[in-house]
């Protein structure tokens, strides 16, 4: 819509307009025939120029680069990060209820007499070490990021992001193994809530890791530290919600 020079005419007629209101408070000065009031006068509209020459109404600030950029781009993304993590913070707190929700529902209907227990395979301790040895990388990619030690947050979020694909990969195997030994999910309902509980937790991981992929696509495409470090700790946020949550679910399992 506009031209390059655009900003720089809008500032020549600016300055333009200050020249002649300075010229023109002149001229009506010079009608003042006492000689100390003239003086008096131009004295203060000397200060005023000078003033306004110290500040910063003469500068050009689409051409000025310098440390107060950065700090106004480090502003800005303070200011997204903390409204990323408030939103963040909403969606566990929705999540929250909706498990609680599914524990409450899991206790009042194991009361019931066709509820059959059935036997969690081992193959959910492997699941649950892989779980939490990716909450603590993330967790280490988090202080490197701190740090600035961008090769060290690249690493730790990548092995994290692994370590929650074979979480996920052994949640599968797990379904596999149980309905080899005949727990199909419509047998009996401790069968049903068992596959609702282990896939619902499976699909809210399987949503982070969409923003670990974006994540790893943005660090490829050269991200500044900044960014990487907002990134790897809203991640880090979300998996260690994940590893509390399927604890205590896996707990639930194991104790009926």
């Amino acid at each position: 819509m506009f031209s390059n020079d655009f900003p720089n005419r809008i500032y020549q007629v600016m300055l333009n307009s200050c020249v002649s209101s300075n010229r023109g408070i002149r001229r009506i000065v010079n009608y003042v025939t006492d000689i100390e009031t003239q003086q008096k006068i131009e004295q203060k509209i000397n200060k005023a120029v000078n003033y306004l020459r110290e500040t910063t109404l003469f500068e050009k600030p689409w051409l000025t680069t310098g440390a107060g950029d950065n700090e106004e781009i480090r502003s800005n993304e303070e200011i997204r990060l903390r409204q990323m993590k408030v939103g963040l913070t909403l969606l566990m707190g929705a999540m929250s209820v909706l498990f609680f929700l599914i524990f409450v529902a899991y206790i009042i209907r194991m009361e019931v007499a066709d509820w059959q227990p059935l036997s969690e395979p081992g193959q959910l301790w492997t699941n649950t070490a892989f779980l939490v040895f990716s909450s603590i990388t993330m967790q280490w990619a988090v202080i490197a990021a701190r740090r600035d030690q961008t090769a060290g947050a690249i690493i730790g979020f990548l092995v994290a992001g692994l370590f929650a694909w074979a979480f996920l990969a052994g949640q599968l195997l797990a379904w596999q193994l149980l309905n080899k030994s005949g727990y199909f999910v419509a047998n009996n309902p401790a069968n049903s809530f068992f596959y609702m509980i282990t896939a619902l937790h499976g699909l809210h991981l399987l949503g982070g890791l969409g923003v670990w992929v974006y994540s790893l696509f943005k660090i490829g495409i050269g991200v500044g530290v900044t960014g990487l470090r907002s990134s790897v700790e809203l991640c880090a946020t979300y998996w260690h919600f994940l590893l509390g949550v399927w604890i205590i679910l896996y707990s639930l399992l194991l104790l009926t």
